[in-house]
């Protein structure tokens, strides 16, 4: 292995390294932010060039979306689970 191989596989380790060092800030973030798993698993469309503060703005829009979900309940949904408390 030549000098120049050396240097580019351990430039491609190194990039490496930051993604996945990158992609892990990202997750515990988001799971601090209470983020459902699920979620989290399909990955977040954050460039790996974003700042902190982009990071945290775009995941804080990613957790409103969940609360605000997580507190709407249909009238049907409410019907129902009255009923099974009736009984």
């Amino acid at each position: 292995m030549t000098d120049q191989e050396r240097i580019e596989s351990l430039e491609k380790e190194v990039r490496e390294l930051k993604s996945a060092n990158w992609q892990m800030k990202i997750n515990a973030r988001a799971e601090k932010m209470g983020i459902p798993e699920s979620r989290i698993r399909e990955g977040f469309a954050v460039a790996d060039t974003s700042t902190d503060a982009e990071l945290e703005e775009y995941l804080k829009k990613v957790a409103a979306r969940f609360q605000k979900e997580e507190l709407q309940v249909s009238n049907g949904d409410l019907k129902t689970a009255v009923s099974n408390m009736i009984r």
